[in-house]
C-alpha cells in the first residue's frame, strides 16, 4: 500500500492561508494572520488554530457546519470572523479568550453554542439568532466588555455562570420560554440595573455546578421582578435549601445589592437560620426598609397586602397591557386615592411602574394624570422621573420623554417670565435629545433641579409683588404722588432675601 500523501498547503498570493478538509494543526504556520476556510470543510477540527496569537481574520466559505472545541482559543489578535450560513454548532471554548473579537455575526440556522464558547472574548454587543436552542454553561463568562446581548426566543435554560463577571452588561431581557436559571448566571454583572425573570421560570439557582449566587455582586441592580409562580429560588439570605460554601464569606460581598430598591418575595421563601435577626448592611438601600433580614422578609412578602393597585403594577409585565389597564380602572373607580397610597418602600404605584424593566407607556399615561411627578419621593428619596430616566432600555427613554413633555407642559403656565420659560424649554430639549440612559438621567436631574430653582424664583417674584403693592398702598396718601421704584426698593424683599432665605438653605445669588 503506497504511503499516504501529506496534504498540500494552500497559500494565496495575498498571504491568505486556506484551510481544506485535509489540513491538520501541524500544518498551520505559527505566524498566520489571515485564513480562509475552504468550502470542502464540514467540521473545523478541534484546536486547529489554538494559540495562533498573530491570527487576525478568518473567513468561512459556505459548507462548514461545526466549529470544533478550542478551534480559535487564545487567538488574542483575532478581530474579524465571517461565519457561513451553513453553521449549526459552535463547540466548547471555540473562541475562548479571543480578546480582540469585539463583534461577530452569528448566522440564522445556528442551533447550539456549547459551554465556554466565548469565555473572555472581547464582545461588546451580540444578538443570538432565533434558531439557537441551547447555550452551554459559562458561554459568555468573563466577557468584560459585553454591554448588551439579545437571547433567542426559544431558550429554555440559562445555564450556570452564563454571564458571570460580565461587568459592563447593562441590557438583558430574559425570554418568556426560559424555565430555569442556573447558579451564578448573572453573578458580578455589576452594571445590570433591571432584571425581569420570565413568567415560566420555576427555579432560580439551587444547582451544584456553581458556588456563586445567581444575582450576587449585582451592585447596580435597582429592580428585580420575580413571578408569583416561582417554586425554588437561590436568593441569599432568603434560601429554602442548604447554603453554598461561600456563605461563610462576608454577606455584603456575596450579595452586593447596594442599589436594590424594588423586590417582592414569594410567600414560600424563608430567611435561612444563619441570617435570622442579622442586621442588613447599612450600605444597602434595603436597610432603610427594615433593620434585619427577618423583618425585611416579612415586609417583602406582605408588601402589597391591602394595596391591590401596587400588586397589579408590580406584575404588569406578566400580563397583557389591556388587561392591566382594565384592572387599574376597576381599582381606581372603587378607590381613587389608591394612586397616592404608599407601600413599605414608600412607593406609589407609579414608582413601581417606573422601576419596571419595561415601563409601559400606556400605563404611565393612565396613571400620571393629576400626579405630582417631580415632587413625590419614596423612602429612598427618589421620584418617578428619576427612576425611569435611569432605565437602559428604549422603552425607558420613550417613557422618560413622555413624562418630561407632560411635566414641562404643566409647569410652563405657572412661570411668569419668558426667559424662565425658555430656560425650562432648553432643559427639556436636552432630555429629549439624550441617546443613552446615563446622559438622560443627568439631563433629567438638571431639569428637576432647574425647575425647583425657577419655581422658587417665581414664588419670590410673587412675594415681591405683594410686598410692593402693600408699600404702594401705604404711600398712596403721600403728597407729591407715589414713587413706584422707591416703593419697590423699600418694600422689604431685600430683608427676605438677606435674612430669611439662608435659613431655608436657598442660594440667593440669582435673586
Amino acid at each position: 500500500m503506497p504511503p499516504k500523501k501529506k496534504a498540500r498547503l494552500k497559500l494565496e498570493q495575498n498571504s491568505v492561508f486556506v484551510v481544506t478538509a485535509a489540513t491538520t494543526k501541524d500544518q498551520i504556520p505559527n505566524d498566520v494572520t489571515i485564513v480562509r476556510v475552504d468550502e470542502s470543510v464540514r467540521v473545523l477540527p478541534d484546536g486547529i488554530f489554538e494559540y495562533c496569537i498573530a491570527l487576525e481574520e478568518v473567513t468561512f466559505e459556505e459548507g462548514a457546519q461545526i466549529i470544533g472545541a478550542n478551534a480559535f482559543a487564545c487567538c488574542k489578535a483575532l478581530a474579524k470572523v465571517k461565519l457561513p450560513s451553513t453553521l449549526r454548532k459552535i463547540l466548547n471554548m471555540a473562541f475562548h479568550l479571543c480578546l480582540g473579537l469585539c463583534t461577530i455575526d452569528l448566522p440564522l440556522g445556528l442551533k447550539v453554542i456549547r459551554g465556554h464558547a466565548f469565555t473572555g472574548a472581547g464582545l461588546r454587543h451580540l444578538e443570538i439568532p432565533a434558531t439557537v436552542e441551547t447555550i452551554g454553561p459559562a458561554a459568555f463568562k468573563y466577557c468584560r466588555q459585553l454591554e448588551s446581548l439579545i437571547l433567542p426566543p426559544k431558550l429554555e435554560v440559562i445555564e450556570f455562570e452564563l454571564f458571570f463577571m460580565c461587568t459592563e452588561l447593562k441590557e438583558m431581557k430574559i425570554p418568556r420560554t426560559v424555565k430555569v436559571i442556573g447558579s451564578g448566571a448573572f453573578a458580578s454583572c455589576s452594571a445590570l440595573t433591571h432584571i425581569r425573570v420570565s413568567p415560566n421560570v420555576t427555579s432560580i439557582g439551587c444547582r451544584e455546578e456553581s458556588t456563586n449566587s445567581v444575582f450576587g455582586g449585582c451592585a447596580s441592580l435597582r429592580s428585580l421582578e420575580l413571578p408569583e409562580g416561582l417554586e425554588t429560588i437561590e436568593l441569599l439570605p432568603f434560601a429554602d435549601e442548604d447554603l453554598h460554601p461561600f456563605a461563610d464569606e462576608e454577606l455584603e460581598d456575596i450579595l452586593g445589592w447596594s442599589s436594590l430598591v424594588n423586590l417582592y418575595l414569594p410567600p414560600t421563601q424563608t430567611v435561612h437560620d444563619r441570617f435570622l435577626n442579622k442586621a442588613i448592611p447599612q450600605t444597602f438601600q434595603l436597610a432603610k426598609v427594615a433593620q434585619n433580614w427577618e423583618d425585611l422578609a416579612t415586609k417583602l412578602q406582605n408588601r402589597f397586602d391591602g394595596l391591590p393597585l401596587h400588586r397589579v403594577c408590580y406584575f404588569q409585565s406578566y400580563h397583557l397591557v389591556e388587561d392591566t389597564i382594565q384592572q387599574i380602572s376597576d381599582i381606581l373607580s372603587d378607590n381613587p386615592s389608591a394612586l397616592f397610597e404608599t407601600d413599605a418602600f414608600g412607593m406609589t404605584p407609579l414608582h413601581i411602574v417606573a422601576l419596571a424593566q419595561t415601563p409601559r407607556l400606556e400605563l404611565l399615561q393612565h396613571l400620571a394624570s393629576g400626579f405630582d411627578v417631580p415632587r413625590t419621593k419614596d423612602l429612598f428619596g427618589s421620584t418617578v422621573l428619576e427612576y425611569i430616566s435611569k432605565n437602559p432600555f428604549e422603552e425607558g427613554r420613550h417613557a422618560t420623554r413622555w413624562l418630561v413633555n407632560l411635566l414641562v407642559g404643566q409647569r410652563l403656565s405657572v412661570l411668569g417670565l419668558d426667559r424662565w420659560k425658555q430656560e425650562l424649554l432648553a432643559m427639556k430639549e436636552g432630555v429629549l435629545k439624550a441617546d443613552c440612559a446615563s446622559t438622560m438621567s443627568r439631563k433629567v436631574q438638571s431639569l428637576l433641579d432647574g425647575l425647583v430653582n425657577l419655581e422658587f424664583l417665581e414664588v419670590l417674584s410673587l412675594i415681591e409683588m405683594v410686598l410692593w403693592r402693600i408699600k404702594l398702598g401705604e404711600n398712596a396718601s403721600d403728597q407729591g404722588g407715589i414713587d413706584r421704584e422707591s416703593c419697590r426698593v423699600h418694600c422689604g424683599i431685600s430683608i427676605l432675601i438677606g435674612n430669611i432665605l439662608p435659613f431655608l438653605g436657598k442660594d440667593n445669588k440669582r435673586t
